[in-house]
């Protein structure tokens, strides 16, 4: 279900490669040459980009599982959809859900490259606190 709040919501579990720069309220890619397809349909995440959801319950449902694994700690992060992209060049916003790559019904995007969330919340979306910037 999208929601129409503005926002895109990103669940890093506690073991996660990228748990450590989430809790900082960065998302990070991985790195690598795997497609929009091997991403989004989870066989491949090797890629430049990194997953967020219009709905915050996928987002807690990434924070809580590592993979099929129950964690039950994590972090969400949150970001403004107006402020994902740069004044002048290309979207960094790529939108799965409504595509053919759309595999899982995740409501999901990609985002191109390293970005900053703004809010972050330790207790699965229940409080939320701004990001500090570096």
């Amino acid at each position: 279900m999208e929601r129409e709040d503005g926002y895109l919501y990103r669940g890093v579990a506690r073991g996660h490669t990228s748990y450590d720069a989430a809790a900082e309220g960065r998302a990070v890619p991985l790195g690598g040459n795997s497609s929009i397809d091997d991403h989004s349909g989870g066989d491949n995440t090797d890629t430049n980009f990194t997953s967020w959801s219009d709905d915050p319950e996928v987002a807690v449902d990434r924070a809580q599982n590592l993979m099929d694994n129950w964690v039950g700690e994590g972090v969400m992060l949150r970001i403004r959809v107006a402020d994902i992209d740069p004044a002048i060049g290309p979207s960094r916003n790529i939108q799965i859900h409504g595509s053919q790559s759309e595999r899982f019904f995740e409501d999901e995007h990609l985002i191109v490259g390293e970005i900053q969330a703004h809010e972050l919340s330790f207790d699965f979306g229940n409080t939320w606190q701004r990001v500090t910037r570096r």
